[in-house]
């Protein structure tokens, strides 16, 4: 660059030394006295440049570090010029252009020192074609025989565009490919440049090419031929085919294959579309076979997706009982093995174990125990085995708690055995009689009686039946007769308990309401009064009761009026109340007695 620099500036000081610059001289100015002319001055519309002494200047002028062009007459000039063989640009302020340009509707590009480019030109590492004329060109150019296309913007395009409605393909130097192209790893078709879809011959061939242009890889369609299949090297080929994640088979003539297929020994089906059927079932002519992952036809036991199948030697899916060394297995109408489970068939329950087998007996399925008779159907209800009893309830064995069958309550255990006589649980203990019945009401054992609440469970302590209060002991045993709790006497006769006055053993008793036995004086109509003490023991002698003194004799009877005990004279009175710690009157005489109830003479 710096070399055309110091070319351009040779050229311009040739020209000016042939072309020296014209200056006005003062002595031809008929005004000595005016003062010269400097810088630019605008004569009849026209500028002119004038440097410090006055002298205009003419030809390539650097002002103010822009270039400018006078011509012999001095005037400024503007638009484009030819000089020295080239074309410049001058603006309507009279600088000199460089870069790009807009004129006469179209865009020109002048370099550094102003010139005009024609042809080709790499402008900020983009290529650009100026006509002859220098214009700027856009769209398709064809030059040396070859196509290039140009952007609105001017710059050559490379890669796919769209123009005319089609799409074209430019390689890196721009060229616009024609024919078959491998592009990106798929291959197109070009006609006149413009991308092909479609089926398209070549070379005697039908190739497929997709909406996108690429040649279809692998199956393709030819007209009333049928389907063929084609490599990424647009080769036919034969044999097995992966395509899209399915297996085609094409035969010698090349052309798909239908239906079953003989291979190395085995039998494939391949369905109406050519699709290798695989890893499933299929009704073929009213008969379902399988096909395992490989696409091989099976026979016998096949697992899919979890589930087990049987075919027979035909092929054809079992989906009914059968016997398989010695055992029995059933599968669904959809043919697939019944396991760990019950099945109702024909009305009757039956078993299958984790391994699909029939079972009898005792059978545990999803934690669950179950029980088949020898037929293999599911035992309901109660039954004996081993000689013992358990319940079915809904077909599934109830292997812990209550029951409720025949219009009564019976348990089983953690076994699932019913249970009998006397059992605790939960804490409470529950009676059960020989059917295994859960009681209640009152029960006799023997000598002993108990009662069972309305729940089942054993009571004890009192409880209230048959309009009487009775007392169970914590082995739940009724009491019965004189029986002391919790520190009182109750006469619990037949088990019942009883208030009043109540005769025991030749001696009266009294009883209260809440049937506990009336401790201290005890009235018996017609007799008088005695004292009980709470061992329910007649006492005699001095009793002290609530807070006063008694005195009961050998008769056991309490004692009124004068007593003389140990050689001291008391005084009762009509209660039975010894006197004390003051003075009464008796038969019109005062006594006093003192704070032990004895008698103090005057």
């Amino acid at each position: 660059m710096k070399r055309q620099f110091l070319c351009i500036c040779a050229i311009f000081l040739g020209f000016l030394l042939y072309h020296p610059t014209a200056v006005v001289s003062a002595e031809e100015t008929t005004n000595t006295t005016s003062k010269p002319k400097v810088g630019w001055v605008l004569t009849d519309g026209i500028y002119q440049y004038y440097d410090s002494k006055g002298d205009k200047l003419i030809g390539w002028q650097q002002i103010n570090n822009n270039w400018y062009y006078l011509g012999n007459d001095g005037n400024m000039q503007t638009g484009w010029i030819a000089y020295g063989g080239r074309n410049y640009y001058l603006k309507p302020s009279g600088e000199m252009a460089t870069g790009w340009v807009y004129t006469n509707d179209h865009y020109q590009y002048l370099d550094s020192f102003g010139i005009q480019k024609f042809g080709w030109q790499q402008i900020n590492n983009n290529w650009y074609y100026l006509g002859n004329d220098g214009d700027m060109q856009t769209g398709w150019v064809v030059y040396a025989n070859h196509y290039y296309y140009f952007k609105p913007s001017g710059e050559m395009a490379t890669g796919w565009v769209f123009t005319n409605d089609h799409y074209q393909y430019l390689d890196e130097f721009g060229l616009r490919k024609e024919g078959l192209q491998h592009i990106n790893g798929h291959w197109y078709c070009f006609s006149d440049g413009d991308m092909m879809t479609g089926l398209i011959t070549r070379n005697g061939s039908q190739l497929l090419f997709g909406d996108d242009g690429s040649l279809v890889n692998g199956i393709s369609y030819r007209h009333e031929y049928g389907y063929y299949f084609v490599d990424s090297n647009m080769e036919y080929q034969t044999g097995w085919q992966l395509f899209n994640g399915n297996w085609y088979y094409f035969g010698s003539d090349k052309l798909m294959h239908h239906g079953w297929l003989s291979y190395n020994g085995n039998w494939y089906y391949l369905d109406d579309e050519g699709i290798m059927v695989a890893n499933r079932s299929i009704e073929i002519d009213g008969k379902l076979y399988h096909f395992d992952a490989s696409g091989i036809e099976r026979s016998g036991w096949t697992q899919i997706n979890g589930y087990w199948y049987y075919y027979n030697s035909e092929g054809k899916l079992v989906s009914d009982w059968l016997t398989y060394n010695g055992n029995r297995y059933y599968f669904d109408e959809n043919g697939v093995m019944v396991a760990n489970r019950n099945l109702e068939i024909d009305g009757k329950t039956y078993c299958f174990d984790s391994f699909g087998i029939e079972r009898s007996g005792w059978t545990q399925i999803n934690g669950n125990w179950y029980y088949f008779d020898v037929e293999g159907n599911v035992v309901d209800g109660w039954f004996t085995y081993g000689g013992n009893r358990y319940h079915i309830d809904e077909n599934k064995m109830m292997s812990t708690g209550w029951v409720y069958t025949h219009n009564h309550y019976q348990y089983l255990n953690t076994y699932g055995i019913q249970q009998f006589g006397w059992q605790q649980i939960n804490g409470n203990w529950y009676y059960f009689d020989e059917a295994g019945d859960m009681q209640t009401g009152w029960l006799k054992l023997g000598d002993y009686e108990y009662y069972l609440k309305p729940s089942g469970e054993m009571a004890t302590g009192w409880i209230f039946t048959n309009g009487y209060w009775q007392y169970l002991l914590d082995s739940g045993v009724r009491l019965s007769g004189i029986v002391k709790i919790n520190e009182h006497w109750y006469y619990l006769a037949d088990g019942n308990m009883h208030t009043g006055l109540i005769r025991h053993d030749g001696s009266l008793f009294l009883f209260a309401d809440d049937g506990s036995l009336v401790h201290g004086i005890l009235y018996i109509f017609q007799q008088g009064k005695y004292f009980v003490n709470s061992n329910m023991e007649y006492q005699t002698g001095w009793q002290f009761f609530v807070g006063n003194w008694y005195y009961f004799g050998t008769d056991k009877r309490m004692h009124y009026g004068w007593l003389s005990y140990n050689g001291n004279w008391y005084y009762l009175d009509e209660s039975g109340v010894m006197v004390r710690n003051r003075s009464i009157e008796i038969n019109g005489q005062v006594y006093y007695f003192d704070s032990f109830g004895i008698y103090q003479p005057a």
